[in-house]
């Protein structure tokens, strides 16, 4: 339950790292009201426990507002734009791309987006044809190529969706010199460049084409490895099978058992069957006695032992069993023969028993699962065909199977066959065969063995190669290679493409294979923050580097060479009894570049605390606060339930910053009171931190009694009725409401006052202070504030009153509901708090 908690906050999480900068002491600025606005909508949308399309919406108008107060912050806009598109709205989405361009004009992703919905807003597809033609050409030489690239894929696309191929062609051949990060473009490429190819050259160029697109896909690794030990170039097929394998362990303790089973098929081929078995009998063997050994101590102890597996019963999977059956046949192990049949066989039954299982289910598909066993039952019948073991028994289970299975007489022919030449028979073999078998069939095979018994070794020569061609990544055509080297013929291991194989292979380097392992080898990160910070209410500000040191250009994002998603988390130094409260991480996207050249790098300056946490840290105001920050790459969650970076990601910590505590906190009660009522525009901030303080601890030395409280109250009151339109913003979006500290309720109620009256006397509220307002201090869903908002004439604003007093009316939880105490406006799960201490 709290796994997918989890894995549900961090999706909403990734919204809410609005940025801020470190505001000066001097009269607060529209720029300030709408980070602070950002921080509020963030930590009303983590309050959302399920938070739905509507709840995006609001997130999204909050943001934007707060975008169009701060313009200079792309951070901002950001968190609008994945906040309307979780929310379905493309207005906001496409205006606050706007936004994030106006602000970092070197966000390719941003610029993407903004010409794509341009381009997809013409009406017909000659018009978006013609338009990705000026993006391309002249007029749109001053993109990224990383832009162009995407843009021509998306041409290619839509030129075969018309029928336009010549333009197809065009296009994807441009997208893929744009950009050779570009991984669909080169994939798609490959696919269709060499759909007809006959030159395995050709091939091979577009599979390293596309492994230096993403040199961390093992499918692509296989492939070559597939392509060369087709071709009988062993050692490249072994380097990618290698490869892959690397890649596969990132994320598993061992590849899947086919996998392991061409690793083994190409072990042979290399090195001979009995490296194979010298890889395979020792540690069965060793699993076998440990077992016995621990069964044998539980019965001398008079103890259970039905939890443990019977020696018998440890088995390698069937196509790993498969591999020792045939390395033992060929290396004339007749112990590991026996024993590896046995095996094979049990662990057939045990497959053929999940199978009859299976088909009691509702709904199974009995002609597929007829088809599954006739297919597990003809290949344990080729290996014992092979071994030449047990020819009655193989026509006794033959004809159970045709009486067992129906219509099954014409698929079981081949076991025919393959009986007549276990029992020595390999003319007769040979006949049922027939004299054209398909490549890499078991027919093939079983050509060759009759025609090598008979004598005919140039037929045996040719079904065999044929055969070891067709499978080169299997334990059979393992096999046949042995058999040709036998016969003589091992200059027919390798085709006459191999030595062009080698060739270009030889080309990639060897630091792409030192790449897969080791993350540190191709990308740096690096988080920074200054020594001591200021005011907690001031935003800290860190750097966030990550860089490319790799030689070829990577491509950036989710699922990506170089991963974008960044988690930081705040880890104090020291624990703090006074502190209230745990801090949360935050997310960090750093997907604003589609790709990195080498060497090339993303920097972010951004507020490391997540918008609860800064909260927290002016609610704890009157503590030292001295913490470092972790970033975590590719965050993911791990097997003891925390969160560690990725198999490619990651980790960075800086030093620690100091936040020493605030000297308004320093003021007895009439001193803060005084402070409040100062005329001093200076005065607000200082203020502001040692009431939210006051209000919010219970710690003696400054928690404040209910008079005290109502006072303070009172006072916040009369300063609001005379502050600025962005003063009052402030004070709204930081100070305590009703919800959270009883006593406030009579500023809640005043401040709603304050604004009917003065909209009454024509100085309506302006936006911010209606926003704030309703965000933070309205409960009910006939407020005047609702009212106002409106009649306002943003349309956000206009939005966000509709969104809020729907939720009002269905008494929702939200920023101005959450209460009492610190903790209150912390996210509604405890999977990614953090003791402040721990």
């Amino acid at each position: 339950m709290m796994r997918c908690e989890m894995v549900r906050l961090l999706g909403v999480v990734i919204i809410l790292t609005a940025t801020a900068r470190a505001w000066a002491a001097g009269p607060v600025t529209a720029s300030e009201v709408g980070t602070e606005l950002a921080r509020v909508a963030s930590i009303d949308l983590m309050l959302r426990e399920s938070p739905k399309p509507s709840d995006f919406l609001l997130a999204a108008n909050a943001l934007s507002l707060g975008s169009s107060l701060a313009p200079e912050d792309a951070e901002i806009a950001r968190l609008a734009a994945t906040a309307a598109w979780s929310a379905g709205d493309r207005e906001i989405l496409l205006e606050s791309t706007r936004a994030i361009i106006r602000a970092d004009p070197t966000d390719t992703v941003a610029q993407l987006r903004l010409i794509s919905s341009n381009i997809n807003e013409r009406q017909t597809a000659e018009e978006r044809l013609e338009a990705y033609e000026r993006f391309l050409g002249p007029q749109g030489r001053s993109l990224d190529a990383s832009v162009r690239s995407s843009l021509a894929l998306d041409a290619a696309l839509l030129a075969r969706e018309v029928g336009q191929n010549a333009k197809f062609e065009r296009f994807l051949r441009s997208a893929v010199e744009l950009d050779s990060t570009n991984k669909s473009a080169v994939s798609l490429a490959a696919r269709t460049f060499t759909a007809s190819a006959t030159d395995p050259g050709e091939v091979i160029d577009w599979q390293v084409r596309l492994l230096f697109a993403d040199p961390f896909d093992p499918h692509v690794h296989l492939t070559i490895a597939r392509i060369c030990a087709g071709h009988g170039v062993l050692d490249f097929a072994t380097r990618f099978v290698d490869n892959a394998i690397t890649l596969y362990r990132l994320t598993a303790p061992e590849p899947p058992p086919l996998i392991r089973e061409q690793r083994l098929s190409l072990l042979w081929q290399q090195e001979g069957p009995q490296a194979v078995l010298r890889e395979l009998n020792g540690p069965l063997e060793t699993m076998r006695t440990q077992a016995g050994m621990l069964i044998q101590a539980r019965i001398e102890a008079g103890e259970p032992y039905d939890d443990i597996k019977r020696p018998e019963d440890i088995r390698y999977e069937l196509g790993i069993e498969k591999v020792r059956l045939l390395a033992a046949n060929a290396a004339g192990d007749e112990e590991t023969i026996a024993g590896s049949m046995l095996d094979l066989s049990r662990s057939t039954d045990a497959y053929v028993k999940e199978i009859a299982e299976a088909i009691k289910a509702p709904g199974a598909d009995l002609n597929a699962f007829a088809g599954e066993l006739v297919r597990v039952f003809t290949e344990l019948q080729v290996m014992r065909g092979i071994v030449g073991r047990d020819t009655q028994f193989m026509a006794d289970e033959l004809a159970t199977m045709r009486k067992n299975i129906p219509g099954s007489a014409g698929s079981l022919l081949p076991v025919e066959a393959w009986i007549a030449y276990a029992a020595g028979d390999a003319a007769v073999a040979l006949e049922k065969v027939g004299p054209n078998p398909g490549a890499g069939s078991f027919e093939q095979l079983l050509s060759a063995l009759a025609n090598e018994q008979l004598g005919n070794t140039e037929d045996a020569v040719r079904q065999y190669q044929s055969f070891a061609f067709a499978r080169p990544l299997e334990a059979l055509g393992a096999f046949a290679r042995t058999r040709l080297r036998a016969l003589g013929a091992s200059g027919s291991l390798r085709s006459d493409y191999g030595p062009v194989l080698s060739r270009k292979l030889s080309q990639v380097p060897a630091w792409l294979d030192r790449m897969l392992g080791e993350a540190r080898s191709f990308m740096l990160l690096e988080i920074t923050v200054p020594q001591t910070a200021g005011s907690p209410m001031l935003t800290s500000e860190a750097k966030l580097r990550l860089r490319n040191t790799a030689p070829i250009p990577l491509a950036v994002g989710a699922s990506r060479p170089i991963g974008s998603r960044i988690l930081v988390a705040p880890r104090p130094a020291s624990a703090e009894a006074m502190f209230s409260g745990d801090f949360i991480p935050k997310v960090i996207d750093l997907d604003r570049r589609l790709r990195l050249r080498p060497l090339e790098e993303i920097e972010v300056s951004f507020d490391p605390d997540a918008a609860y946490s800064r909260w927290l840290r002016v609610a704890n105001a009157h503590v030292t606060q001295r913490d470092r920050y972790r970033a975590i790459q590719s965050f993911q969650l791990g097997p003891k339930g925390g969160l560690i970076n990725g198999p490619l990601g990651l980790i960075a910590e800086s030093r620690i910053v100091q936040r020493p505590a605030a000297e308004s906190l320093g003021l007895d009660f009439e001193g803060l009171i005084d402070l409040i009522g100062s005329e001093d525009p200076a005065t607000l901030r200082p203020a502001i931190i040692a009431s939210v303080t006051r209000l919010m601890q219970e710690h003696a030395s400054i928690a404040l009694d209910k008079p005290q409280r109502q006072r303070l109250a009172a006072a916040w009151l009369e300063r609001f009725a005379r502050s600025s339109e962005e003063e009052r913003a402030l004070i709204l979006l930081w100070l305590p409401h009703g919800a959270q500290v009883p006593e406030m309720e009579v500023f809640d109620s005043g401040v709603i006052e304050i604004i009917r009256l003065a909209s009454e006397d024509g100085q309506p509220a302006g936006d911010p202070v209606l926003a704030a307002a309703m965000l933070t201090r309205v409960r009910t869903p006939d407020s005047p504030v609702f009212e106002l908002a409106a009649a306002s004439e943003s349309a956000r604003v206009r939005s966000m009153a509709v969104l809020l007093s729907d939720r009002a009316r269905a008494m929702g939880t939200g920023y101005a509901t959450a209460g009492p105490g610190v903790g209150a406006l912390a996210p509604p799960s405890d999977a990614l708090r953090r003791k402040s201490g721990g």
